[in-house]
């Protein structure tokens, strides 16, 4: 009885959440104890790094003059998708790279920019708050019906020119856990009465039309799902519509990693053979990785506190590749094994010496460690 009354106390405590802060030190553990893994091949970062930052007179933002001859670049090297982890808010100083970009992302349909749900009414500048019925938002979006889902009360959009021509945008939500960590991110987000595919969500789509072994991540009646070749298998999810990601590691786990200023090199120097080995047939993430006086985006995950936030995507996308989804077990499950759990050390702790307990506790602790990690 004692040992049950324990368990039911475990039980409780870890289902009003007070356990969180030890299981989420744990988790971060398991990937310290595992160490990095090799990303998939399939996947390229271009990192907007410090080098490109200065290369480019150290403005910031950059002009979008550098992200169209990127484009330009990436797409005669032969790559599947481009998704951008950045935001064109507004128009810029220079309306040459405004309409440069606005064309070349016209040209091309698997071109993808960002926009940025927020889970608050944020204030924000009237160039970056639109409401939900916006017509040239409303026609990214699908229709939402009971899908369990992050939802968002605000967004920041392209500019309006670009968010016209692009023929796909992709949002770069991710959840921040209580300790200030990133290891979820949500496939969809509902703005409104539609739903919005994620950066990483939309480069598997587009992918997947140019190789069928591609995965791609739907959205159905059901739930979001995810399609292995006509074969689809739902998509876990928490309580509030986000995916545990199953990291793969830091930067140092994706092999294909430039610098932005080395692809407009190659692209002004005719390097098509560099260009086309660096990229040909990959899915593209370019994104801010800049640490200087113009650092941006960079977020505590469990294997870095100052990590580029492209890399979250970049091992969402890995995990998406891979089918490694993190699937976390019912809660009922959870609560009635812990009372099993506390019954049976119970009865063995009654019938043994205060030395044998204790190496059984231990043993318990070991195994129970095991089977999580």
């Amino acid at each position: 009885m004692i040992g049950a009354g324990c368990g039911i106390v475990v039980a409780v405590a870890w289902a009003l959440g007070l356990m969180r802060p030890i299981d989420l030190r744990l988790h971060d553990a398991c990937y310290q104890l595992r160490g990095p893994v090799r990303a998939s091949d399939r996947i390229a970062v271009v990192e907007i790094d410090d080098q490109t930052v200065r290369a480019v007179g150290d403005v910031w933002p950059l002009p979008r003059r550098n992200y169209a001859i990127a484009i330009d670049a990436l797409e005669s090297a032969g790559v599947q998708a481009i998704a951008f982890d950045l935001l064109f808010t507004g128009e810029s100083d220079d309306p040459v790279g405004d309409t440069l970009l606005t064309s070349i992302v016209s040209q091309h349909d698997n071109v993808i920019p960002a926009i940025a749900f927020q889970r608050s009414d944020a204030s924000m500048s009237g160039e970056m708050a639109f409401v939900a019925d916006s017509s040239s938002l409303i026609r990214h979006g699908l229709a939402v019906s009971r899908q369990r889902l992050a939802v968002a009360q605000s967004v920041s959009l392209p500019f309006g020119d670009l968010l016209d021509a692009a023929p796909r945008v992709g949002h770069t939500a991710a959840l921040v856990d209580g300790d200030g960590v990133v290891r979820r991110v949500p496939y969809y987000v509902q703005f409104g009465k539609r739903a919005y595919g994620s950066l990483v969500t939309e480069l598997l789509q587009v992918a997947s039309l140019r190789d069928r072994t591609v995965p791609r991540v739907e959205l159905s009646p059901e739930g979001v799902t995810v399609d292995w070749q006509g074969r689809r298998v739902p998509l876990p999810h928490d309580e509030e519509g986000a995916t545990s990601i199953a990291f793969a590691g830091g930067q140092g786990a994706f092999r294909n990693r430039y610098s932005l200023l080395q692809v407009i090199q190659w692209y002004q120097n005719d390097d098509t053979t560099s260009l086309a080995r660096a990229f040909r047939g990959r899915m593209v993430l370019m994104g801010s990785t800049a640490t200087g006086a113009h650092e941006s985006d960079i977020g505590a995950t469990p294997y870095s506190s100052t990590s580029p936030l492209v890399y979250v995507h970049a091992n969402a996308l890995d995990a998406a590749l891979h089918g490694r989804f993190l699937r976390s077990v019912p809660a009922y499950w959870t609560f009635i094994g812990l009372v099993a759990l506390g019954v049976v050390l119970g009865l063995l702790y009654a019938r043994l010496s205060l030395m044998r307990a204790g190496l059984v506790a231990l043993a318990m602790v070991l195994g129970i460690a095991a089977i999580d990690y």
